[in-house]
């Protein structure tokens, strides 16, 4: 048996049953590994998106696109073929909504957008008319931007907040990648760890 078949067998593929006063055949290691994986995949792409915001916050500051008159497309600060700018904008996380906005966007209150999830649930008509109004109220509530046309600015009470972000080292790429490293590795220890812990579970309870 090689050594990370032992470790496999020892520590990864650790049963809950195989100490006494635990009746579950719960590998509790690999369902950490999952939840673990999970989180250090969640550092990569929080770190990802907000590093694309970052550049593009940067692009809107230098080019003084602070306020709707002064909007930008996105290829007139070189960005237009950027994948991951498009993706961010499109998903309008609660950093975009606050610190991105789109000129002629339709601002919804919190009311009407209230209203417009609740009306989801009392969709009637046939399977096809229920498909086209779930559509219709889900482009209210998130309406397609068109980037050919679409032009995006920092509003100017957002424009301090803005800079901090743009200044916050923790939006980059290297950092993610950190985090998920630092959770992995925690992940190891915890997964050493864990047949000590649960002896001396056993022996507390039995």
């Amino acid at each position: 048996m090689t050594f990370f078949q032992k470790i496999y067998r020892n520590y990864v593929s650790l049963k809950l049953s195989d100490y006494k006063g635990f009746d579950s055949d719960l590998q509790i290691n690999k369902l950490l590994f999952f939840v673990f994986l999970g989180l250090a995949a969640a550092c990569v792409i929080i770190n990802y998106n907000n590093n694309a915001v970052s550049v593009l916050l940067k692009k809107l500051t230098r080019t003084g696109a602070f306020g709707e008159d002064k909007s930008k497309k996105l290829s007139d600060i070189g960005l237009g073929s950027s994948k991951a700018i498009k993706r961010v904008l499109r998903a309008k996380s609660g950093v975009v909504k606050h610190l991105i906005a789109e000129k002629g966007a339709i601002k919804l209150s919190y009311e009407e957008y209230t209203e417009l999830e609740k009306s989801k649930k009392s969709i009637k008509g046939t399977k096809k008319e229920k498909k086209e109004k779930l559509a219709e109220i889900k482009n209210k509530l998130s309406p397609s931007i068109n980037f050919d046309l679409a032009e995006f600015y920092i509003p100017e009470n957002m424009k301090e907040a803005s800079e901090r972000f743009i200044s916050d080292k923790s939006t980059t790429l290297a950092k993610g990648l950190v985090y998920a490293l630092s959770v992995l590795l925690f992940y190891v220890g915890i997964m050493f760890f864990m047949p000590t812990l649960l002896t001396w579970i056993s022996n507390f309870i039995t």
